[in-house]
Protein backbone atom coordinates (compact mmCIF):
# COMPACT_ATOMS: atom_id res chain seq x y z
CA UNK A 1 0.00 0.00 0.00
CA UNK A 2 1.50 3.31 -1.05
CA UNK A 3 0.03 5.16 1.94
CA UNK A 4 1.87 2.88 4.34
CA UNK A 5 5.20 3.63 2.68
CA UNK A 6 4.67 7.39 2.23
CA UNK A 7 2.84 8.25 5.45
CA UNK A 8 3.01 5.50 8.09
CA UNK A 9 1.10 7.52 10.73
CA UNK A 10 -1.77 8.16 8.30
CA UNK A 11 -1.77 4.49 7.31
CA UNK A 12 -2.10 3.40 10.94
CA UNK A 13 -4.90 5.93 11.58
CA UNK A 14 -6.78 4.63 8.53
CA UNK A 15 -6.26 1.00 9.52
CA UNK A 16 -7.46 1.68 13.08
CA UNK A 17 -10.57 3.51 11.84
CA UNK A 18 -11.38 0.70 9.41
CA UNK A 19 -11.07 -1.85 12.22
CA UNK A 20 -13.36 0.30 14.39
CA UNK A 21 -15.80 0.59 11.49
CA UNK A 22 -16.24 -3.18 11.51
CA UNK A 23 -17.78 -2.95 14.99
CA UNK A 24 -20.40 -0.34 14.03
CA UNK A 25 -20.41 0.92 10.42
CA UNK A 26 -23.32 3.35 10.90
CA UNK A 27 -22.37 5.65 13.80
CA UNK A 28 -19.82 8.47 13.90
CA UNK A 29 -17.57 8.61 16.95
CA UNK A 30 -14.11 9.81 17.91
CA UNK A 31 -11.72 8.89 15.11
CA UNK A 32 -14.47 7.46 12.89
CA UNK A 33 -16.42 10.11 10.93
CA UNK A 34 -19.24 8.31 9.10
CA UNK A 35 -21.86 9.93 6.87
CA UNK A 36 -24.47 8.60 4.46
CA UNK A 37 -23.37 8.98 0.83
CA UNK A 38 -25.80 10.47 -1.67
CA UNK A 39 -24.18 8.86 -4.72
CA UNK A 40 -25.07 5.49 -6.18
CA UNK A 41 -21.61 3.90 -5.95
CA UNK A 42 -21.68 3.19 -2.20
CA UNK A 43 -23.88 3.83 0.84
CA UNK A 44 -21.56 5.53 3.34
CA UNK A 45 -18.44 7.67 3.48
CA UNK A 46 -15.72 7.33 6.12
CA UNK A 47 -13.48 10.38 6.63
CA UNK A 48 -10.09 10.15 8.31
CA UNK A 49 -8.24 13.45 8.02
CA UNK A 50 -7.86 14.05 4.28
CA UNK A 51 -8.54 10.40 3.41
CA UNK A 52 -11.97 9.19 2.32
CA UNK A 53 -13.38 5.69 1.97
CA UNK A 54 -16.68 4.77 0.33
CA UNK A 55 -18.32 1.60 1.59
CA UNK A 56 -21.44 -0.56 1.63
CA UNK A 57 -22.78 -2.75 4.41
CA UNK A 58 -24.13 -6.24 3.77
CA UNK A 59 -26.30 -6.70 6.86
CA UNK A 60 -27.17 -10.31 6.05
CA UNK A 61 -23.52 -11.36 5.86
CA UNK A 62 -22.39 -8.79 8.47
CA UNK A 63 -19.76 -7.41 6.08
CA UNK A 64 -18.38 -3.93 5.46
CA UNK A 65 -17.31 -3.69 1.82
CA UNK A 66 -14.93 -0.81 1.02
CA UNK A 67 -15.56 0.18 -2.60
CA UNK A 68 -13.42 3.29 -2.99
CA UNK A 69 -10.60 5.24 -1.36
CA UNK A 70 -9.42 8.74 -2.23
CA UNK A 71 -7.42 11.66 -0.88
CA UNK A 72 -8.68 15.25 -0.68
Amino acid sequence: MKLKRDAPKDAERCAAALRELAMDPFTSRSGVDVAPWKGAEFDYRLRIGRHRFGYRVDKGEKLVLVDAAWFK
